[in-house]
């Protein structure tokens, strides 16, 4: 859990168009800062220096690491604190002291430890793998003190909004955090390090699209302020009048609750939609669970590492380069970005991927002859990737590559599977044809136009521009697919049909490289030269990144 002092993305605009997002960060990892240092809430003064350093650096987007933020406590960049000069804000003796805790965290074996192990990733955790949600499960029973506890909950939870702060907002569900036993984390009374950044989340969550879902069995026992902002209760059996009574008062339910959750039989909850004034019960279906209790470290250990992969054999041309040439030629390439503000890239993957292609044949009506017009039917060969998230175009040089393929055995989530007819190209033929039809009434209307105006008409200038412009843009995008099916100029586009195709798979090595909340895709073809095209392509296109990132993480 070190922590990350990596400005929050264009924290310069947020402090300009939404201050009190941006006080709210650097408040919150001043808390935390200070809190694994060993201050309490009442070291404000401390926290006050932590953040207007904060402020200082992130408003310059410069990277920010632990010890060269105990540098800037001993020499602050700035002579004033508040309306205060420095010295009179916090002096040199307190200064020190506060160089020297933080610096603990730096020196000492027992606080490293915290350190130790890999950050949280909510672009991993949270991303979706063949279609399915991940659940991630965060297990604090490894942490021996509540204190503990209650630090990494904070650490891990402000991480969380830092996350959500780089997303756009969103009125729409898109993520569900989960807490069991709530209870002491969040009390009525006292100020855990937790509680902040938990009625921080509750109260902004929605904004972001996070809905949050607490269990106690001690309402009472959560800060009030909860309570108000929980829309949905539901509540268990209890078995006491005592139980009930309390629930009762924390929930400020009716009279009637007592009769009623007394009443409640197994997997029967009575529930209460607080704005709508609404309450009944429901009873969720059956859940087949053992009740074994939690996991030992040893399975989770298992766990994480997972089965063998399961392995495929496809057609497909082979690497030229091995995968370990690649692997070099990656590091090398991380290495030469070097540490900007203490803080290396991280390979979140680098891995061969087999992308599909479809070599697929087709015929054509055009007609010949100057005077005696005949008609004759041609026939071509072209290759495409047969992916419905890209659109690169056709590749009629790959045909030839056929007598090189091979069936090749291969890991089955490195195998992006691909679309096995010429349906793909079907559709994009028919996209081409509505496009092209819609220039063409588009070109009809204008000309209509263009005739009807004067020539003394200022505007039958503008729209003979719209004219030209619009025409060559049809013919570019006739052009383009022409081209890649090596097409006549002239063809019958209703007698163009695709006869057949056979599906192949071409190797990719790809690397996706992280730092702070900026990532950056490296990929090199079968023969070790760099393919920038696929490059820009995993950056622009969402779908197709989601694509190879589902078999990457898979």
């Amino acid at each position: 859990m070190s922590p990350r002092l990596s400005p929050p993305k264009d924290f310069a605009k947020k402090m300009a168009s939404d201050p009190s997002l941006a006080l709210d960060l650097l408040d919150l990892k001043a808390s935390n800062l200070l809190r694994l240092a060993g201050y309490s809430e009442d070291g404000k003064v401390q926290r006050s220096l932590i953040s207007k350093i904060l402020e200082e650096e992130w408003t310059k987007d410069h990277e920010l690491t632990l010890e060269k933020l105990i540098e800037l406590v001993t020499l602050p960049p700035f002579e004033k604190l508040g309306m205060l000069s420095l010295d009179e804000a916090i002096g040199k003796r307190e200064r020190t002291e506060l160089s020297r805790r933080l610096n603990v965290l730096v020196a000492d074996a027992a606080a490293r430890a915290w350190f130790v192990g890999d950050p949280p990733d909510f672009d991993r955790w949270l991303h979706k793998s063949q279609g399915k949600t991940p659940i991630c499960v965060v297990d604090l029973r490894t942490i021996p003190s509540e204190e503990g506890k209650q630090v990494f909950v904070e650490y891990l939870l402000q991480e969380l909004f830092y996350w959500l702060t780089r997303q756009e907002g969103t009125q729409t569900l898109q993520y569900l955090l989960y807490f069991d036993e709530i209870h002491g984390y969040c009390p009525p009374v006292r100020e855990p390090p937790s509680k902040k950044i938990l009625m921080h989340l509750i109260h902004v969550s929605r904004a972001f699209g996070l809905g949050i879902v607490m269990a106690t069995q001690n309402p009472v026992d959560v800060d009030y302020k909860v309570i108000s902002n929980a829309n949905f209760r539901f509540i268990g059996n209890l078995s006491t009048r005592q139980d009930i009574e309390r629930v009762r008062t924390g929930l400020s339910l009716g009279a009637d609750a007592f009769q009623v959750i007394s009443g409640l039989k197994t997997r029967q909850f009575y529930y209460q939609v607080f704005d709508q004034g609404e309450s009944g019960i429901l009873a969720p279906r059956w859940l087949m669970s053992y009740h074994r209790g939690p996991l030992e470290p040893s399975e989770i250990k298992r766990m994480r590492e997972g089965a063998a992969p399961e392995h495929t054999v496809v057609r497909a041309l082979p690497s030229l380069v091995p995968d370990d040439v690649f692997q070099r030629d990656a590091e090398k390439k991380r290495i030469k970005k070097g540490i900007l503000g203490g803080s290396e890239e991280r390979v979140l993957f680098a891995k061969t991927f087999y992308l599909p292609y479809l070599d697929f044949t087709y015929q054509y009506s055009t007609v010949k002859g100057f005077l005696s017009k005949q008609t004759i039917l041609g026939q071509g060969r072209s290759v495409v990737m047969a992916l419905r998230e890209v659109n690169f175009g056709f590749y009629p040089e790959m045909a030839s590559l056929a007598p090189q393929l091979a069936d090749m055995e291969s890991e089955s989530n490195s195998v992006v599977q691909g679309v096995d007819s010429t349906v793909l190209v079907s559709e994009r033929l028919d996209e081409l044809k509505q496009m092209l039809s819609g220039y063409d009434k588009q070109l009809e209307d204008l000309s209509q136009q263009y005739n009807s105006l004067l020539k003394t008409d200022n505007a039958k200038q503008d729209v003979k521009e719209n004219i030209d412009s619009l025409r060559k843009t049809r013919e570019s995008r006739w052009k383009m697919f022409a081209e890649g099916l090596k097409l006549p100029s002239k063809i019958d586009m209703d007698k163009f049909e695709f006869l057949e195709g056979n599906l192949f798979y071409v190797p990719y090595f790809m690397a996706k490289l992280s730092r702070g909340g900026e990532s950056r895709f490296l990929v090199w073809d079968r023969e070790g030269k760099e393919n920038d095209s696929l490059a820009d392509e995993l950056v622009k296109n969402n779908k197709f990144r989601d694509l190879i990132q589902s078999h990457a993480l898979a």
